[in-house]
């Protein structure tokens, strides 16, 4: 059974959606990427290890460069 989302986790779920996006298009450094990443996890534990594979991705994408 799948819980109800509330408008506001809704609200907050597509702005990690949007984050996540962003960087993985080259948005943020990887510095930034971390920020971000925390921030994601104190808002939403669960996708934790989403956005620290965003984070990673950043950075092999700087050491490709």
């Amino acid at each position: 059974m799948q819980e109800q989302q509330t408008p506001q986790q809704q609200a907050l779920n597509l702005l990690i959606q949007a984050l996540e996006l962003a960087q993985k298009r080259g948005a943020y450094s990887l510095q930034e990427a971390a920020t971000i990443a925390q921030a994601i996890a104190a808002f939403a534990p669960e996708q934790s290890p989403s956005t620290n594979q965003v984070a990673a991705d950043e950075q092999h994408r700087q050491e490709g460069l």
